[in-house]
C-alpha cells in the first residue's frame, strides 16, 4: 500500500509519524527522525524516506525527495510514494503527524504525550484482493515426433500431416506446432514465444501477441478464451531437419505499484525431434534382374575369355546415394556398366544415407566363373577294350559360349 503525501516548512520538520488504523484501532505506527546540524538547519531527509524503488514504480521516484517552495510555504517535503505494510484486502485509515522543533522543545516537559504540530487523517480505503497472475498449465507440441515429406510425391501418404489430436501411429510433417493453456488469462498483457535450436540459437524468430484487446487476430483461429485461454496446433517456423525447444514467455496486464516484481511466468516444451523422410532404394537390378530377389547371380566366361559388360542400374530417394566399394558417391538415379573379363566374386552395395544417419541399402554378390566342357559319356564296363571306338576330337567353341551340333563317325 502506498500513499501520497506533501509537507511544507520543511526546515522546521523535527519528525514524522505514519499511524494505520484497522477498525478505529491502531495496528502499525512508524516515525522517521529528521536530523539538524548545529545552527538549526536541515541536513536531510532520513535515509529511509531517500530509498530507491522497485521498477514497477515510475522512473526515478524516491520515497520523498525535497522541493524549492515560495515564501510562504518554504522549502516542500513531497513524497509522491510512501509505502506502508498494507498486504491483505480490507478497510484502512491512515494518520500522519508532524512535529516540528518548536513543537517538541515546546513538549518537553511532557516527553510521554508530545503534541504534533499537525495531523491529517484519511477517509476509509478500501483495499481489494489482487487479481491473480497468469499461470501456465500446459505447453507442448501437437507431437514429440515430425517427418517430413518424402520427395517422391507417390510417398507422401507415408508422412502426411495430421490434425491435432488425431490418433495415428504416422508422425505428422512440419511446420512444428503448439498447444498452451494459461489460467487467469484476463490478466494477459502479451504472450512472446521464441523457438531454439538443439545448439542453442534462435531457430523461430521472437514472435509477440499483444491481449490488449482480446485474443489477437493472428492466434483467433487457433485460441478460445474463457476461464481458461486455450490453444491447440499454433503453427511455427520451424520446418527443417533438427531438434527444438519452445519458450512461452507471459507478461501480466500491471504489478500493483510498491509491489515487487513477480518472478517470471515461462514455460519450456520438452525437446522435438523432426526427422527427414526414411531414405528408400526403389530398384536395384543386374541386366534386368532384380537383386532383391535374387542376391546372388552368376555368369560363365566364354572358352576365348571374351570380355563382357554387366549393366547396374539403380533408382533411389530421399538421400545420398552410393555404391560401394566402387565408385562411391553416385547419382540418385542412374547406370553404370560393370567389366567382366576373368573368373571373380564381386560384392556390390548399393546405400542411400538421410541426413539424420537413417539408411536403406541392398547387396549382391556376382560370381563369374571358366568356361567349363560338358562331361562325356563312359562306355559299359562288360565290353572290351578293343571294341570301344577312340573319342572324337574336341569340338570347337563358338564365340558365344555355345557347342556347334556334330554327328559321330561312321564305320565304312
Amino acid at each position: 500500500m502506498w500513499t501520497r503525501i506533501g509537507i511544507s516548512q520543511l526546515d522546521r520538520i523535527q519528525s514524522i509519524t505514519i499511524t494505520r488504523l484497522d477498525g478505529g484501532v491502531e495496528a502499525y505506527r512508524k516515525t522517521y527522525y529528521f536530523n539538524v546540524k548545529e545552527n538549526g538547519a536541515l541536513t536531510g531527509i532520513p535515509s529511509p524516506l531517500q530509498q530507491q524503488l522497485g521498477t514497477n514504480l515510475p522512473k526515478d521516484n524516491n520515497y520523498c525527495v525535497e522541493k524549492a517552495g515560495n515564501e510562504r510555504t518554504g522549502d516542500i517535503l513531497s513524497c509522491p510514494v510512501m509505502l506502508t505494510p498494507t498486504s491483505q484486502a480490507g478497510d484502512y485509515i491512515f494518520k500522519i503527524e508532524v512535529f516540528t522543533r518548536s513543537n517538541a522543545q515546546a513538549s518537553a516537559n511532557a516527553p510521554q504525550n508530545p503534541q504534533a504540530a499537525v495531523t491529517k487523517v484519511t477517509d476509509t480505503i478500501a483495499i481489494q484482493s489482487p487479481e491473480p497472475i497468469p499461470v501456465i498449465m500446459d505447453f507442448a507440441s501437437t507431437a514429440p515426433l515430425y517427418v517430413i515429406p518424402s520427395s517422391n510425391p507417390q510417398a507422401l501418404s507415408k508422412t502426411s500431416s495430421q490434425a491435432p489430436g488425431t490418433p495415428s501411429s504416422v508422425p505428422p510433417a512440419p511446420p512444428v506446432m503448439l498447444n498452451w493453456a494459461i489460467a487467469n488469462p484476463q490478466q494477459i498483457r502479451e504472450l512472446a514465444l521464441v523457438g531454439i535450436a538443439a545448439d542453442g540459437t534462435i531457430s523461430s524468430p521472437l514472435r509477440r501477441y499483444s491481449f490488449t484487446q482480446g485474443v489477437p487476430p493472428e492466434l483467433q483461429q487457433f485460441c478460445t478464451l474463457a476461464t481458461i485461454l486455450t490453444c491447440q496446433g499454433v503453427p511455427t517456423s520451424v520446418q527443417t531437419y533438427g531438434e527444438y525447444t519452445f519458450q512461452l514467455r507471459v507478461t501480466p496486464v500491471r504489478v500493483p505499484m510498491g509491489e515487487p516484481t513477480p518472478a517470471p511466468i515461462v514455460a519450456m516444451t520438452a525437446t522435438i525431434k523432426v526427422q527427414p523422410p526414411l531414405p528408400e532404394i526403389k530398384s536395384f537390378t543386374v541386366n534386368g534382374q532384380n537383386i532383391e530377389n535374387q542376391p546372388k547371380l552368376t555368369y560363365t566366361l566364354s572358352r576365348q575369355r571374351s570380355p563382357f559388360f554387366l549393366n547396374i542400374s539403380w533408382d533411389t530417394q530421399d538421400g545420398e546415394a552410393q555404391l560401394l566399394p566402387a565408385p562411391g558417391v553416385i547419382d540418385p538415379a542412374s547406370s553404370l556398366l560393370f567389366p567382366v573379363s576373368v573368373p571373380s566374386q564381386t560384392t556390390l552395395t548399393l546405400q542411400v544415407t538421410n541426413a539424420a544417419g537413417q539408411q536403406d541399402s541392398r547387396t549382391v554378390l556376382i560370381e563369374v566363373i571358366e568356361f567349363a566342357l560338358p562331361p562325356q559319356s563312359q562306355a559299359p564296363s562288360s565290353e572290351s577294350s578293343s571294341d570301344i571306338l577312340p573319342p572324337p576330337p574336341p569340338s570347337p567353341i563358338n564365340g558365344d559360349g555355345k557347342v556347334p551340333l556334330e554327328l559321330p563317325p561312321r564305320p565304312d
